[in-house]
């Protein structure tokens, strides 16, 4: 499998670095873990999601993922994880990226093109009155500059949501080790090991 490439507006300059498309997941190379779309637990509460991880449930194998976890994956995708925390012209085009894997959840709810809008991921990580942080990906955001087209926000700390939390702007940031092969050059590495012990074996026989 090849590393997976994006289309992106012409101002856009950050490209995945590690990341391996699966239709309905992604998979980090670096870290060996599996992303699910955000598409996926749409109008899912963590409560919802959580419930559903039981063995044979709709997100058995998944667990949810932090907010440094989630910073991960933006990473793989070719951000900058020295700008997580509002706006940058350093992740500029970062949301054009993610959203052609994880979705533009913003687009869905007000009809818009892909990457222009934005996305926020529920994780796991609770505040002192125990609700759930989320982060958000925008490529525009209402702040100093309004409707900005040179810098995208990254946030890792957008806000908290209650565990019972639930809509159509908000997915959840779900994660797995991955079951990737291991290449078959170490199979052939291993194979050949194998190989010269049995040949000093019969030597010392």
């Amino acid at each position: 499998m090849c590393l997976a490439s994006a289309s992106f507006n012409a101002s856009a300059t950050i490209v995945p670095v590690s990341i391996v498309d699966h239709g309905t997941y992604v998979t980090d190379t670096v870290t060996g873990w599996d992303w699910l779309d955000l598409t996926a637990t749409v109008n899912m509460s963590y409560d919802f999601v959580t419930a559903a991880m039981v063995p044979g449930g709709q997100f058995d194998g998944w667990s949810y993922a932090t907010r440094s976890e989630l910073g991960t994956l933006w990473t793989a995708f070719g951000g900058d994880d020295n700008f997580y925390s509002g706006w940058s012209e350093e992740n500029n085009g970062l949301f054009d990226v993610v959203a052609s894997y994880e979705g533009d959840l913003g687009c869905i709810v007000h009809m818009c093109n892909e990457g222009e809008r934005y996305s926020h991921w529920i994780t796991a990580d609770s505040t002192t009155t125990g609700e759930r942080w989320t982060s958000s990906l925008f490529d525009y955001y209402r702040g100093p500059d309004y409707y900005s087209t040179s810098q995208d926000y990254a946030n890792l700390q957008q806000e908290s949501v209650s565990d019972d939390f639930d809509d159509d702007e908000w997915g959840s940031a779900l994660y797995r080790v991955s079951a990737v092969p291991v290449p078959a050059a170490v199979w052939l590495f291993g194979s050949g090991l194998l190989g010269l012990v049995g040949m000093a074996r019969r030597k010392k026989s």
